[in-house]
């Protein structure tokens, strides 16, 4: 992924992240949904990937420290401390769905897969997208 595409993207999540945060526990399926995207963000395209392929993929370490713990304390504690299975059912698919729409968009910007030596969405590692 092109440099200022990924920082693009990861500034918009900050932003969102903390204009979303005052209204939390009035909103919970809307303060959710970052949390849920940043979950599947880690197993789903830097996990997973790397489990598959053996080959460790750009992201691997942030996903693991960070994304993956801080994330499902957001969704476990929220559910713990009573958001109600509604809210929590739309944060998931809302979250999943983000969390995809961002690689394809990523992809149609032209990202995935152009960097020599990173794990690609679309082909097996010795075989170059584009």
């Amino acid at each position: 992924m092109p440099t200022t595409v990924f920082l693009g993207m990861n500034a918009a999540l900050v932003i969102a992240a903390l204009l979303l945060a005052p209204i939390g526990w009035q909103r919970p399926a809307l303060t959710l949904v970052i949390p849920v995207a940043t979950f599947v963000n880690a197993v789903c395209f830097h996990i997973l990937p790397t489990v598959l392929t053996g080959h460790v993929s750009p992201g691997l370490y942030t996903a693991t420290v960070l994304y993956l713990p801080f994330s499902s304390w957001a969704v476990v504690a929220a559910a713990r401390h009573g958001a109600p299975r509604t809210a929590l059912r739309t944060a998931l698919l809302v979250g999943a769905t983000l969390a995809i729409g961002v690689v394809i968009a990523a992809r149609w910007l032209g990202g995935a897969g152009d960097v020599e030596g990173q794990a690609s969405l679309c082909a097996p590692p010795n075989v170059r997208c584009g």
